[in-house]
Order: C-alpha cells, then structure tokens, then sequence
C-alpha cells in the first residue's frame, strides 16, 4: 500500500494530494521550498551535482575525508575543529540551559545479542556496524538510545518530576552505502546530540513534542537555515495525528507536509522532520522529534506514578541535527544566497583579518589584532611577504567577515578602513570607518547569544599550520 500525502496549510486546513494526479499537486508546486523537497526525497528526482561544500571545506581548511579510515569518516583541522566546537558548544548551552537536560555519557559498543538491543537495531534498516570480539557480537551505536535507555531502567524517577529530559552529545555510527557518502550530506560517522524527554503518557509526550518541535523552529531560524517541516504518522494514529498536526500548524504558522505511513513497523507513531535543501535542489534532514510509544515497554522504563503503582514512560526523542549536516547546511545556505558566501561571524573561525598596507604599518596591525583578541575575538594579522592586493584577494577567499586596512593614514587619525563583506557583492566592497573599539562593539553586537572561543595560535597568519 502506497503512503498518503496531505499538505496543512497555516491555517491549519489540511489538503490530500496524489503524487499521480498532476491537479492536485498544484498547491505544493506554488510553495517551492516544500515542492523541491517532495520532488528530491519522495519522488528521489535528486541531482547528482557535487555540493559546494565539498570544495569549501578545503577551501577554508576546515575538514577532509580521513583516507585511512572507513568512507564516510572526516579528520577536522584546527580551524575545523573549532567550528564544530562551536556548534557544539551551542547545541549544548540550549539543551542544558534552556531546556534544563541532565547531560550524560553512555559506551559506544553494545552487545547485539541482548534482546531489546537486537530487536531495536532491526528497526535502523540493518544500517549498522558489527564487529565480533572473541566469541561476542557487538554494534557500533547508531544513536543514544541503547545506553541511556539501558540507564534509565536503573532510575528511581517520580511522576512530579516529569517530563525529565537527558542530553548526550557523542559519535554514531552508519553503514551508509558508499554511493550515499557525498561530503557531509549522509556520512558513516558522525557527531549526533540527542535529546530524550520521558514523558508521563501520551498526553505530555504530545505536548513536549509540540515544545521541542517550536524550539527547533526557533533554533534553526537564529542560524539562518529556512526549512521545509515534514511531519511522518503512522496509519492507525492518522485521526489523532491529523488534528494534532493541524494545531501545531496553526501555532507556528508553518505549513506541514505529511506523510501517512500504512504500516506501524517504528517504534513512534508520529516524527517531524526539519528538511532543507542544499544548493544543488537536494534535500537534507537536520533536525527531528519522535513520539515513541514502544521502547518504554521494551526496555522495562517505568516511574513512581502518585498514586503508588508504576507507570511506563512515553518517551520523545529529539535532536537539533548531527553537527556535520549542521556545518554542510551553513555552508551551502551561503551559496545559496548568491553574491559573496559568507558563514555567521560567531562561527568564522577568523572574524578579523587585519591587513598592514606595507611593513613600517606592520606594528600598528599588531596591536590592533591584539585589543582585539582581548576583547574575546578571533583576530589575525597577514604578515606574509605578498603584495596588499593579494592579501585582501585572499581575505575575501577565506570567506573573512571584517579585513581591516592599516596604512599611514590609519595611524595618523587612529581610525580603520574596514570591508563588511555582509555588506559587500561581487562587483564593490562596502567599506566603513571605525575606531578598534567601534569594531568591537560591532563584533559584540552580531555575537549576542552565541558561543565563543578564543582565537588559535600566534597573531601572526604565516605561523599558522597551513593543511
């Protein structure tokens, strides 16, 4: 039996349309974003152009495919690897702050003939990684769940305290095939955060889906990333489902594409999934919540209802996206909005890139770089050999967000000539002029509310490791 396909509108009117009935896709077809979508992952009319990101991450010396290791597994370079910690960093302040989450830490090995393990795994697609030690079988964990649900079998935890949410941020594992490892899109590993809340029953598993849902919405949009939601139900919770998802719509103002599935193979009964799409028209899941109703009783995971008798949790799982995707949709959104490509300053692993117009303005560079690196930026200045052309030429190819120009007249009136390249296209830099303390309110201003890291290394670009 095929899956039906509905389309709820903001207002949250649900319409049904039929992939072979060229009319009744006409409203999809006016939404391009959700139309795209359906055309890349429904109907698999995906591209086989190559991503941009691919040559970026190169580019920017941020990441590679690792050659000595399985396909699909990336090695970070220091610039890299700070961007990732970035996100990392951020994911991990919104799970445990403003989500109040308990962080945990759980192996990555499992022994895959335990019963609730194995019969969890088969529900992956037989997409995982085995290995055998001595006489044992293990799996390499796809997600959080076989150690945290294993843990919470080991919790005493009260109804009051309910919906109680765990956070663990650590490498997965998938045995994707190697035609689907393209650069980040879809990798055998990777860097997944998760989020499992533990629910009382189907009524606050519902309404901690519609939080999580609203604050993945949120979350995305403070990161630039528009997406299209896709929300996946299960034939026997079509009724329910259909009026929750229509509610939800209508909260968020978002449109829905919904998936009604006719088999109840999954552990959840309902998921959205947050969807972009990457500059060459294909689509990339981010993030996701699921309303599972099975693995509670799987795993034997109950809590102290009031009245004194056990109760078996509802369990939704949740996740902002793996961090690769995240880095691969930030990259491909700056080519997407044409002109010049640009990643958001709080992430850009050089913010500030000062520029000397000749060596005697070499020592005025420095110290400009310097207040700037203590006021908590990330601040370099090219002292290489190069002519000032070339070094601005290469500012710009490093997708730098502020190239700062230090010349004599600088000096003489204490103020800098600094391109935006925010505010800049292809065809002319917009340039300003500023104080070094004007700069720094300004970084601070774009910076609010995200993660910071200190710069790496000396001041100087040439004593810098170039991979």
């Amino acid at each position: 039996m095929a899956d039906q396909y509905y389309l709820i509108d903001e207002n949250g009117k649900a319409l049904a349309f039929d992939v072979e009935d060229v009319e009744s896709l006409q409203e999809l077809k006016e939404r391009k974003d959700y139309y795209g979508y359906f055309l890349s992952e429904e109907l698999k009319n995906t591209t086989h152009a190559t991503p941009p990101h691919i040559a970026a991450l190169t580019k920017l010396q941020l990441a590679s495919l690792e050659p000595a290791s399985d396909v699909g597994n990336f090695r970070y370079y220091p610039f890299g690897a700070l961007l990732k910690g970035l996100l990392e960093d951020y994911v991990r302040e919104i799970a445990l702050h403003d989500l109040g989450s308990y962080e945990i830490e759980t192996p990555l090995l499992y022994d895959y003939s335990l019963p609730d393990i194995h019969e969890q795994a088969k529900e992956f697609r037989q997409k995982d990684y085995h290995l055998r030690v001595g006489n044992r079988h293990f799996l390499l964990r796809f997600a959080s769940d076989f150690g945290l649900f294993r843990m919470m079998k080991d919790a005493s935890v009260r109804e009051e305290a309910l919906p109680v949410r765990m956070y663990e941020i650590s490498k997965s594992f998938r045995l994707e095939r190697r035609s689907e490892c393209v650069g980040m899109r879809r990798l055998r590993a990777f860097t997944m955060p998760d989020i499992h809340s533990f629910c009382s029953g189907m009524e606050q598993g519902e309404a901690e889906f519609a939080f999580l849902t609203k604050k993945y919405d949120e979350l995305l949009r403070r990161l630039g990333l528009p997406y299209v939601l896709v929300a996946r139900i299960t034939k026997s919770f079509l009724s329910e489902g259909m009026d929750y998802l229509s509610h939800l719509a209508t909260e968020m103002e978002k449109a829905i594409l919904v998936d009604v599935i006719p088999t109840s193979k999954y552990y959840w009964v309902m998921k959205d999934e947050f969807q972009v799409l990457d500059s060459t028209g294909n689509n990339l899941q981010l993030s996701t919540v699921q309303l599972d109703v099975k693995n509670g009783e799987r795993y034997g995971l109950t809590y102290a209802k009031r009245d004194g008798s056990r109760g078996t949790f509802i369990i939704v799982h949740s996740s902002l996206g793996t961090i690769e995707r995240l880095i691969s949709s930030l990259i491909e959104e700056a080519y997407k909005k044409g002109g010049l490509p640009l990643l958001p300053t709080w992430l850009s692993p050089v913010q500030v890139r000062v520029v000397p117009v000749s060596f005697e303005n070499e020592k005025a560079a420095l110290e400009v770089s310097q207040k700037i690196r203590d006021a908590g930026f990330r601040a370099y200045v090219d002292d290489s050999d190069s002519s000032f052309n070339k070094k601005v030429r290469d500012a710009q190819m490093h997708w730098t967000p502020y190239v700062v120009v230090v010349g004599k007249k600088e000096e003489q009136e204490g103020v800098l000539s600094v391109t935006i390249r925010s505010l800049s296209s292809l065809e002319s830099s917009h340039v300003e002029r500023m104080s070094v303390d004007g700069l720094i309110s300004r970084l601070e201003t774009e910076t609010a509310g995200f993660p910071k890291r200190p710069a790496l290394g000396p001041v100087r670009l040439t004593l810098l490791p170039k991979f």
